[in-house]
């Protein structure tokens, strides 16, 4: 099902125009607080934050914003030979009917910086939109400027909403204030923004998180990530699958991406990702999804096991469906080795069922160490998909958690967990005792962890249905 989310953060990127070589205006943010659809138009809440040089032409500073699609429409030349604060008729569009949805002035003029709450140039036509709060943190001669609680209609509905606008500053709060310098063209875009992907060869999938700004100034983030199993966003239902380590740090010069992972649970779902912003605003609840796009399997696994019994490991697996289906090959890997092919399996339906059906093999295996087996499965036109992996111990190893290799020399292990039923929940926390991996639900009787650093970890292992822990020390060293 195809969701519509509301945008839930915008930050800028500023294109100067012409500009006076006294005035600067840089790291402009801005944060979308609320935005609910009133009628045929949408409330906007937002919070805006902007660095500013102090000169003494910024005494007064005026924000024009118009949803981008008017923009085009508005052609008003700050930069023009004795250029004045613009009025309605100025700045509404050639056609007269494409006015700016906000007008935020500044007054910069006092020891405290306040809200303008009238228009000079035009004080009939443009009434200003006034916010709950406005701070000035100065840092030598740049000031950096807060507006929190601007509340403002736009147009239209709430739906991939983008604004853009204008701003100049002058010495003058006068009916004819001169333009002392001026922005033109900034541009608001959905951000941070949330991409990814889910991984279609082989089961369990992975995904894979990418973090992207457009601000220019340092952003610390941290996100969840949950498979989705409601109709419309993030609700209760759905189930949390990952959590990131925190804090995050993202810039435009510098995105983030997190290593493919594995992930337990229904595989077909969609998965939801939740991101919150920590600095330098404080925001929850910026929600995007990783679509599961992978084609449908033609054969659906209600069961797959791997069980030794003395020298021989006895494979086992039941599917509820088949569709095209040639067969199935039995592979199996030895420690970190190379997987062989054991033995062919043929369907049992010439390739098509709607009922379950029950396949087995015996593998004589008396091999000292862990050794892992799985499925691939053969359509009739060649094409294959895997199985989840299972693991099993050599007879002379003990029902406990297993990591290995450890020391690991490249950063990798595999991890075993005891023989029992039930899913885990599984945190990796470096000597600081910092969560730097985490997993959720894994149904799976093992996983595998990579691009380690050099140092010690610890691996804590919880089984949900009884709340029995372990802990296993992981030694990654250098090569």
């Amino acid at each position: 099902m195809k969701k519509f989310l509301l945008l839930a953060a915008v930050f800028a990127s500023v294109s100067l125009a012409k500009l006076s070589a006294q005035c600067s205006l840089s790291n402009v943010s801005v944060d979308l607080v609320s935005a609910t659809t009133s009628g045929l138009n949408c409330q906007v809440t937002l919070n805006v934050a902007f660095d500013l040089q102090d000169n003494s032409g910024n005494k007064f500073i005026w924000i024009n914003l118009w949803k981008a699609s008017d923009y085009s429409f508005v052609n008003f030349n700050y930069n023009g030979s004795g250029a004045k604060g613009p009025k309605l008729n100025e700045i509404d569009g050639a056609d007269h009917t494409h006015p700016p949805v906000a007008v935020i002035g500044i007054n910069n003029n006092s020891a405290t910086v306040a809200y303008l709450t009238s228009y000079s140039p035009d004080p009939t036509h443009i009434n200003p939109t006034v916010g709950t709060s406005i701070t000035n943190t100065p840092a030598g001669n740049v000031a950096h400027l807060v507006i929190t609680g601007l509340t403002f209609f736009v147009p239209g509905g709430c739906s991939g909403l983008v604004l853009q606008g204008d701003v100049w500053s002058t010495q003058s709060n006068s009916a004819n204030s001169p333009i002392h310098c001026a922005s033109q063209g900034i541009s608001f875009f959905g951000d941070p923004t949330i991409s990814g992907q889910i991984t279609c060869a082989g089961l369990p999938k992975q995904f894979q998180v990418i973090l992207h700004t457009v601000s220019v100034t340092s952003m610390d983030v941290n996100y969840k990530v949950y498979i989705d199993n409601g109709p419309v966003g993030r609700d209760a239902s759905d189930v949390l699958i990952y959590t990131s380590g925190s804090p995050i740090t993202i810039s435009s010069a510098s995105s983030y991406t997190q290593p493919l992972t594995t992930w337990g649970g229904d595989q077909s779902r969609n998965l939801v990702v939740d991101l919150n912003v920590l600095s330098p605003f404080t925001k929850s609840g910026i929600v995007d999804f990783l679509t599961n796009t992978c084609a449908t399997l033609p054969v659906k696994f209600k069961s797959f096991t791997a069980e030794r019994n003395h020298s021989t490991v006895s494979v086992k697996w039941v599917t509820a469906s088949e569709q095209n289906n040639h067969g199935f090959e039995v592979e199996r890997q030895l420690g970190t080795g190379q997987w062989q092919t054991l033995t062919f399996v043929p369907s049992q339906s010439n390739g098509f069922s709607n009922g379950e059906l029950s396949y087995s093999y015996n593998d004589v295996n008396t091999v000292k160490g862990i050794a892992n087996y799985r499925i691939r499965q053969v359509d009739n036109d060649g094409k294959s998909t895997y199985s989840v992996t299972r693991s099993v111990r050599s007879e002379d190893q003990p029902g406990k958690t297993l990591v290995y290799p450890n020391p690991t020399m490249d950063g990798s292990v595999k991890v075993v967990f005891e023989d029992k039923n039930g899913t885990r929940d599984v945190s990796l926390m470096d000597m600081n005792g910092k969560v730097v991996k985490q997993w959720n639900g894994i149904a799976n009787n093992n996983i595998s962890i990579d691009n380690l650093t050099p140092g010690i970890y610890s691996l804590r292992v919880i089984l949900k249905e009884t709340g029995a822990q372990t802990i296993e020390k992981i030694v990654v060293n250098k090569r």
